[in-house]
């Protein structure tokens, strides 16, 4: 239990890059960054 916030805070980090990189691709296909930007907020909302 000692370590479990820097392995939370690893977690945070990973799933942060993850949805960085689909992020990138869908802007590349013509994606809005406010539109992904809302998806991101409304995905993080529910799931917490």
């Amino acid at each position: 239990m000692r370590f479990a916030g820097v392995g939370l805070v690893m977690l945070a980090a990973i799933c942060w890059g993850i949805t960085g990189g689909i992020a990138d691709i869908l802007m590349n296909k013509g994606w809005d960054p406010i539109v992904i930007s809302l998806y991101r907020g409304a995905v993080g909302f529910i799931c917490f």
